[in-house]
């Protein structure tokens, strides 16, 4: 994208508006995908505080030839493969507040959301980060691959095979 190709030529040159616009741009994305991955607030926050650190650090390697948004994603996906590592988590576990209100609406949807995070999360990782990079964050086959380091046809196949099993899980269940 030509903008953000402007505003990191504007970080480099020492600007902390165009800082500021950069991180602002993407911050709510890394969230949502960090907290997606880590299941936990406030290890999102701190992924994703994390995140753009790293980001601040390896600005200056960051190749215009690939798209901003990929590369930033890598040091998403690698920051939060890390804190897998260091939890030695077996199980991920999605939480959504819930609104005390009483909104039926709102039950009903929190309903949906939550019946649609367990399945996910009944997926193997491989699988459950190639869709939630796919459908939550509209990134592309060829993208996921660059930042998970595998083929696009492996990508593919991940999807594929993850939208099968979810297929599989809500006929078995009906």
């Amino acid at each position: 994208m030509k903008e953000d190709k402007q505003l990191i030529k504007k970080v480099k040159q020492g600007s902390e508006a165009a800082l500021e616009q950069l991180v602002s741009k993407y911050y709510e994305q890394i969230f949502h995908y960090s907290f997606r991955l880590l299941g936990s607030y406030e290890e999102a926050s701190d992924a994703t505080q994390d995140i753009f650190i790293s980001m601040m650090k390896a600005l200056s390697t960051y190749q215009e030839r690939r798209k901003f948004k990929s590369w930033l994603f890598t040091i998403a996906y690698n920051r939060c493969m890390n804190s897998f590592r260091e939890l030695k988590r077996s199980h991920l576990e999605m939480t959504v507040q819930q609104d005390d209100q009483g909104d039926g609406d709102f039950a009903e949807r929190y309903v949906e959301r939550k019946f649609v995070e367990d399945l996910v999360n009944t997926l193997p990782d491989i699988q459950k980060n190639a869709l939630l990079l796919k459908y939550y964050h509209g990134l592309t086959a060829k993208e996921i691959a660059h930042i998970t380091g595998v083929t696009t046809t492996t990508v593919k196949s991940r999807l594929y095979q993850g939208l099968q099993k979810l297929q599989k899980i809500v006929k078995d269940g009906e």
